[in-house]
């Protein structure tokens, strides 16, 4: 029977315990989150560079690698590469904007602002003093970098200078002591052209070795208040008649510039902070007992907002628009990309994260994600290890099968959280052609059962270490296609598409071989190969986290299994481990309701991290792990999978004191909560699409703001849950009934 609960006692109890999250609590709340940079902490290398970005072109803020008294802005673009006649097209730095004192540098601070987006300093000298702001202007596409001087370095200007474009893999070769014959047999793009005014704008046209190039401008101008600044925009075209792409990239910066600057710099700064405090606002969360997270959660949304954009059609790669030298100057898609994206649904930024859609679909509709489209003879569509911005390499896919369809989960799941149907309607073909290739590699053996052919577990490797060998069935692929199978199945009834498919598909998932599984360890690697040595991958516990098609409401069983899974992963002593070890496996805990267990993995990633919460491994800079942060933490307080929205579902013992503001969940509800010493005080849930509503929450019997029908039901483990009829557009607070 259907309980309704009266609206006005519960009216007045709102009031006293949901104060509004005004602008000036969030300004005050971000403020000691800020990144903060003294003297000691500059450097010439990517250790601890501060960052800005528009989602498409960025800069990297560090000392001078030419003249130490300088500082330096390394700029990048996501399409701005280099052209090798074979393999992936890499990164390369793009060019410099540099602030030269008159004098001798003593003293210098930097302050990374993650509520309004802007990066500024001041640097003292034996002859005077500056300060210094830049930012990424997101409606024109420039980077804005300005600088004011006092004393003797009155006048102080930004100043552009020239990158000679090279593969950053070779800087990487070159500092790591490789196989580099010298600086002089190292392929650099041509020289740039001689520069060119137009109009007070200095146009720079840069050609790369085969074809295509970039095109740079750049215009100085002065304001009122004695700064001084220059306006900078990067565009790319990789076509084949050299000479015409060079000038249309060039000519594309050149628009950008003119029309910002024609704007002004204080409405370029306005714009920009309108934007930034609107993405600051998208949601908010407050551990009392942890500020140390609270801070390292904050930058990696002020990171993942200045690495993806709504107008972006470049997805994030392995080193976002920051790079350095690597040996990964690309696109990873065996968890890079997937982990790059975590901070964009519970987190509430599905705007910026809309470079990842658009990404998608401008591969999928360009044909490179074919899987015939590197050579090989296989029909549908995947991706392997890795790939430049379009999606392509030219030297065929590895066999990792289960590639694409974890990106196509980060597509669901966008669709999911957003309510939006078009998402859906737009996955749908390709999910469907992604199982064309899943399926084409099933073979029904003497056992009646679908197996799948040999493939590799993302660089899982032999005994000796020392090679990723091909296996069968292993559970990367089969934990990949289980899922697609499952959700091509659902999606198929859903959107009502009636597709003729969907009958095998329902078959292919009867007749399928179940997971390999080792009666001590848990899930293994393949059917013949346990888990048996510390690794960093997960990829063999993706049913787990974060397809969810093995979980705890399956029963003690699946609980089982899960745990001693996970339990094995971390058994290792972090032998093999990387950062996204931790992320992933506190995730795991979370989903098993140890918040205990969970911190304690997550509290060993803060020691891997740069100070500025930048991550490398052994081939250098990689942006993904530290992005994973965010839903992990999600995890510990709020979970929807499975159709169910759980609160504070595996909060650790020390967080007794804990606020959040509209995290997202599936359905397209915002959630807001809040715990003090250890208990619930109440919940605000905000429908945006009138999906259907249930939650589990530890309050014992829930009471609303309003009339609304509220049903008390049970979940698969007897766990008590409720029902809440919220239409499209409504919000509801609910709080203990015993306590009105």
């Amino acid at each position: 029977m259907m309980k309704m609960f009266q609206k006005t006692v519960i009216v007045a109890v709102a009031l006293g315990v949901l104060p509004s999250v005004a602008q000036v609590e969030y300004e005050a709340t971000l403020a000691p989150r800020n990144l903060l940079w003294e003297n000691n902490d500059f450097s010439a290398d990517w250790q601890n560079v501060g960052f800005i970005g528009d989602g498409q072109q960025g800069a990297s803020v560090l000392v001078d690698n030419v003249n130490s008294n300088d500082l330096r802005f390394l700029l990048s673009r996501y399409d701005i590469v280099e052209y090798p006649e074979t393999g992936y097209w890499p990164r390369v730095f793009a060019g410099n904007v540099v602030i030269s004192p008159k004098g001798k540098v003593a003293d210098r601070t930097m302050e990374q602002d993650l509520y309004t987006g802007v990066l500024s300093g001041t640097i003292t000298t034996d002859e005077g003093s500056m300060e210094w702001k830049a930012f990424a202007e997101r409606e024109h596409g420039v980077l804005v970098v300005g600088v004011r001087g006092q004393g003797g370095e009155v006048g102080a200007k930004p100043n552009y200078r020239v990158e000679r474009p090279v593969d950053t893999r070779h800087y990487f070769k070159q500092h790591r002591h490789y196989e580099s014959k010298g600086w002089n047999q190292i392929p650099f793009a041509p020289e740039a052209k001689p520069m060119r005014e137009v109009g007070g704008v200095q146009v720079l046209e840069q050609p790369m070795n085969n074809r295509g190039g970039f095109g740079v401008a750049f215009q100085s101008l002065e304001s009122s208040r004695g700064w001084n600044w220059m306006l900078v925009a990067l565009s790319a075209d990789p076509g084949e008649d050299q000479a015409a792409a060079i000038r249309r990239a060039a000519e594309a910066s050149l628009a950008r510039v003119q029309v910002a600057a024609s704007d002004g710099v204080d409405k370029l700064a306005a714009s920009t902070d309108e934007w930034w405090k609107d993405y600051s606002e998208k949601s908010f969360l407050k551990i009392d007992e942890d500020p140390r997270w609270e801070k390292i959660y904050q930058i990696q949304l002020y990171k993942f907002g200045s690495a993806s954009s709504e107008h972006s059609p470049y997805l994030i790669d392995n080193q976002g628009l920051w790079p350095w030298y690597c040996g990964w100057a690309g696109t990873w898609w065996n968890l890079n990309v997937q982990l790059s994206y975590f901070p964009m649904c519970s987190a509430n930024r599905l705007d910026a994260g809309r470079s990842m859609i658009n990404g998608i679909n401008r591969m999928y509709k360009a044909g490179t994600l074919h899987a015939n489209a590197a050579h090989n003879e296989w029909p549908g569509i995947t991706v392997g290890r890795s790939s430049d911005y379009r999606g392509l390499k030219d030297q065929g896919w590895s066999r990792e099968f289960g590639n694409l369809t974890w990106v196509l989960n980060n597509y669901w799941k966008y669709w999911k959280y957003s309510g939006e149907e078009q998402i859906g309607r737009d996955l749908f073909p390709m999910l469907k052609d992604n199982l064309v290739f899943l399926t084409h590699f099933l073979e029904k053996k003497e056992d009646g059962k679908l197996h799948m052919a040999k493939s590799r577990s993302p660089e899982y490797e032999d005994v000796t270490g020392k090679g990723e060998p091909l296996r069968e069935d292993t559970n990367y692929a089969l934990m990949s296609l289980d899922w697609a199978l499952r959700t091509a199945i659902e999606m198929n009834e859903e959107l009502g598409m009636d597709d003729p498919d969907s009958k095998g598909w329902k078959q292919t998932l009867a007749d399928l071989t179940p997971l390999p599984v080792d009666e001590k360890t848990g899930f293994m690697v393949s059917a013949n190969t346990a888990f048996e040595h510390g690794h960093r991958h997960y990829s063999h516990l993706l049913s787990i986290y974060p397809y969810h098609t093995v979980n705890v409401d399956q029963g003690p069983e699946a609980r089982a299994l899960i745990q001693k899974s996970v339990d094995n992963w971390h058994s290792f002593g972090g032998r093999g481990a990387a950062g996204y070890t931790f992320t992933g496996g506190c995730a795991m805990y979370a989903l098993l309701g140890d918040g205990d267990r969970a911190l304690e993995l997550l509290d060993q990633l803060p020691g891997r991290l740069k100070p500025n919460t930048m991550y490398r491994e052994g081939g250098g800079p990689v942006i993904e792990t530290p992005l994973s942060v965010v839903e992990s933490v999600n995890y510990l307080l709020l979970q929807s999978w499975g159709g169910v929205v759980r609160v504070f579902p595996a909060v650790p013992s020390k967080w007794k004191n804990i606020e959040f503001r509209d995290l997202r969940c599936e359905g397209a509800h915002l959630v807001s909560a809040k715990r003090v010493d250890g208990k619930t005080q109440w919940i605000r849930i905000q429908s945006l699409a009138g999906e259907p509503l249930v939650v589990q929450t530890d309050i014992g019997q829930l009471a609303a703001d309003r009339d609304i029908a509220i049903q008390s039901i049970k979940g698969p483990r007897g766990q008590q849950r409720w029902t809440i009829d919220l239409k499209k557009g409504e919000t509801v607070l609910l709080t203990s009934k015993q306590e009105q």
